[in-house]
């Protein structure tokens, strides 16, 4: 059976093609090179700000903020966690529900 990893040919991510490939470090996805480089990115923010590698194979990517409460860094996956885990202050607007009927 061939291994998709190396059958695939366009890029988890984006349109690119696989020239030369990668498994992101977060996700179980084959990524190009600009991807991963992005990925990079993310890592060297979250060490910098004190978060280590228990990111790893977290599935998905985080996006690193600083809570303006606390200042503490935090590794938000933008799905359930809404909040700072240290003063629960809210990172990220909470959904309005609208009244409007159509």
């Amino acid at each position: 059976m061939p291994d998709p990893f190396f059958n695939q040919t366009t890029c988890d991510r984006c349109p690119n093609d696989l020239k030369i490939r990668t498994t992101s470090w977060f996700t179980e996805e084959t990524i190009c090179m600009e991807c991963s480089a992005k990925e990079d990115d993310v890592k060297k923010i979250l060490r910098d700000n004190g978060i280590d590698d228990a990111m790893e194979g977290c599935g998905f990517v985080p996006v690193p903020v600083i809570c303006p409460q606390c200042g503490l860094p935090q590794a938000l996956c933008g799905i359930d966690q809404e909040q700072c885990v240290q003063c629960d202050f809210y990172l990220v607007p909470t959904k309005k529900v609208s009244n409007k009927t159509k």
